[in-house]
């Protein structure tokens, strides 16, 4: 009896060990499967994310070509804006008139059509020693009293202005004038100037330094 049992034995440990094999080959694939899904399912989340990333790339530029269709639209605003501007100020301004050659001055009582060139020399004169109260200095006059100024160009010009002006209320212009033209004592007037003139100097000074000078 033993001997019949041996073959029934000797299958059935066959079967056991086949189907221990089977388990264990299933076993692996399961963790083999397991480790694969896994793996899949964090790919998925990353394809998802990169589509989310691809998503907000394609919004940031969708905004970015708006941005510069509002910006590329407020430049030509803007020039359109300065165009108009441009165009009003031409069309308002104010176009001065060339001055004459000799035009007639009004603003001293008596002094009639003189050199233009000649007035402002006078005029200054006239506010300096405080005759006249009319408007504000010709700064460009004050080259008249500075070293650069030629000599003999305001000795001439100031003989012009002695001739052209009646005598009367501007006897201290014409002292002063006088006192300029008579002599080379403008160069000693500049000389004795103090201060450093120049255009944009005013006359008031230049005149207040020679006073202090004369004391």
């Amino acid at each position: 009896m033993n001997e019949a049992t041996k073959p029934r034995r000797k299958w059935v440990g066959k079967t056991l060990l086949i189907i221990c094999s089977l388990l264990f080959i299933l076993t692996i694939i399961s963790i083999i499967a397991s480790d694969e899904l896994e793996l899949l399912n964090e790919m998925d989340e990353v394809k998802a994310e990169l589509s989310k990333t691809k998503q907000d790339l394609n919004q940031s530029d969708r905004e970015l070509i708006q941005a510069k269709q509002e910006l590329t639209q407020a430049k030509e605003e803007l020039k359109e804006t300065n165009q108009a501007l441009v165009n009003a100020l031409q069309e308002n301004r104010i176009v001065e008139p060339e001055p004459a050659s000799e035009p007639i001055r009004q603003d001293w009582e008596g002094v009639g059509n003189i050199p233009d060139f000649t007035y402002k020399v006078g005029y200054q004169i006239g506010l300096v020693v405080g005759l006249s109260n009319a408007g504000d200095q010709y700064k460009a006059a004050a080259t008249l009293f500075c070293k650069e100024t030629t000599v003999s160009i305001l000795k001439e010009e100031t003989k012009k202005y002695l001739q052209e002006t009646p005598d009367g209320e501007n006897d201290r212009i014409l002292y002063f004038a006088g006192y300029l033209s008579s002599t080379f004592n403008a160069q000693t007037i500049l000389n004795n100037v103090s201060i450093d003139c120049d255009i944009s100097t005013p006359l008031s000074e230049v005149y207040d330094s020679w006073l202090e000078s004369q004391e």
